[in-house]
C-alpha cells in the first residue's frame, strides 16, 4: 500500500515539474495532456489523474514542492553551473489569484496606501541571508536597484564581507548622471559615497551586470515557461508556487547546461 502511494506521489510530482517547465501549469490542462501529449502520457505511465487530485496534491504538498528549489541549487553547484562571485537582486510583478471578496475599493486602498507600501517593500537582509542559506556562503559582490537603498543595508553587507553596489536613486530613461570630478569631500555620507562608487569605471561595469543576471530570468519564466500568474491564493501559496517555478527554471538551466558541457 505504501509503495503504491509513493509511486503515485512521484508520478504527480513529475507531472507538475514537467508541466511547470513547459508552461502547462493548470491542473485541468495537465489532466488533458495525459491523454493527448506523449511526454505527459509517459510520465503518468498510462494513468490519467483527475484535475482535482492534481490540484489537491499541489496544495497539500506545497511545502515539499517548495523545498525542491534548494535541491536544484545544490545540484547546479555539483555540476559546476553556480558561481557566487556576483549576485544581482531585482523584482517583478506577477498577476495574483485573488478572491473578489478580498478585493479593496479604490477609496479603501487610498486609506491603506501607507500600510500597503510598507507590506510590499522586498528588505535586503532577509534576501542576503537566504542566499547564504541556499548556497552555503555569501556572495562577493551584491548588485541592487534603488528600491533596496538604505545605509543600514550597506553596513549589513560590508559586515559580511560583501561588496555592495546599490543604486541611490532612479534616473529617467535616457538620462545620464553628471560626471564625477575631484576628490570626495571628507564629510561625505554613506549615500554620497555609494553614488560616487557607482560612477567609477568599476562601479559602472559591476552595476551593468544586473541587466544580464536577474532581469533575463523574469523574461525566460514569462515567455519560455509561461509563468505569468499565480494559481494558488494567499501569501504562503504564492511564495510556495514561486519557489517551485524557480526550481523548474533551475532544472531547465541544469539540463541545458549539462548538454553544453558534454558537447
Amino acid at each position: 500500500m505504501l509503495r503504491g502511494i509513493e509511486v503515485a506521489a512521484r508520478m504527480m510530482t513529475a507531472l507538475l515539474l514537467y508541466g511547470y517547465c513547459v508552461g502547462v501549469m493548470s491542473s485541468r490542462k495537465i489532466e488533458k495532456a495525459t491523454y493527448r501529449d506523449v511526454a505527459f502520457r509517459v510520465i503518468a505511465g498510462g494513468n490519467h489523474p483527475h484535475h482535482t487530485r492534481i490540484s489537491e496534491f499541489r496544495r497539500e504538498h506545497l511545502s515539499a514542492l517548495e523545498g525542491l528549489f534548494v535541491q536544484t541549487v545544490v545540484l547546479a553547484q555539483k555540476v559546476g553551473l553556480v558561481k557566487l562571485g556576483r549576485v544581482g537582486l531585482d523584482g517583478t510583478k506577477v498577476k495574483a489569484n485573488a478572491s473578489k471578496h478580498k478585493a479593496m475599493s479604490y477609496e479603501r486602498m487610498l486609506k491603506a496606501e501607507a500600510e500597503l507600501r510598507e507590506e510590499i517593500q522586498q528588505p535586503l537582509p532577509p534576501l542576503v541571508e537566504q542566499i547564504q542559506e541556499n548556497c552555503g556562503r555569501y556572495p562577493d559582490n551584491l548588485l541592487a536597484d534603488a528600491g533596496y537603498w538604505d545605509e543600514d543595508h550597506v553596513e549589513f553587507c560590508e559586515q559580511r564581507g560583501i561588496d555592495p553596489y546599490i543604486a541611490t536613486g532612479r534616473l529617467k530613461h535616457g538620462e545620464k548622471p553628471p560626471p564625477i570630478r575631484g576628490r570626495p569631500p571628507k564629510d561625505l555620507d554613506a549615500k554620497g559615497k555609494m553614488y560616487r562608487k557607482l560612477r567609477t569605471k568599476r562601479g559602472r561595469e559591476e552595476y551593468a551586470r544586473r541587466k544580464v543576471i536577474p532581469e533575463p530570468v523574469f523574461g525566460q519564466r514569462r515567455v519560455g515557461q509561461g509563468f505569468r500568474e499565480f494559481l494558488l491564493r494567499g501569501l504562503a501559496g504564492a511564495q510556495g508556487e514561486f519557489a517551485f517555478a524557480c526550481a523548474c527554471h533551475n532544472l531547465l538551466k541544469i539540463f541545458r547546461g549539462i548538454g553544453a558541457i558534454s558537447v
